[in-house]
């Protein structure tokens, strides 16, 4: 698994091998789940974080 901050550090995602999540960093509130690939690599946010990439096997 994997853990990535936006620029912020308002927000911070989670890869691993249920696909990827984003969560509200102060309150933990998951904001969006994208299970569909699983085995995720790596995650980075884009600028601004506008954007997320990720990666998986």
């Amino acid at each position: 698994s994997k853990v990535s901050y936006d620029w912020s550090a308002h927000y911070f995602g989670v890869a691993g091998n249920e696909g990827v999540r984003l969560y509200a960093h102060k309150t933990w509130e998951e904001l969006i789940r994208f299970d569909d690939v699983a085995d995720v690599t790596d995650i980075v946010f884009g600028e601004e974080g506008r954007e997320i990439w990720a990666t998986s096997e």
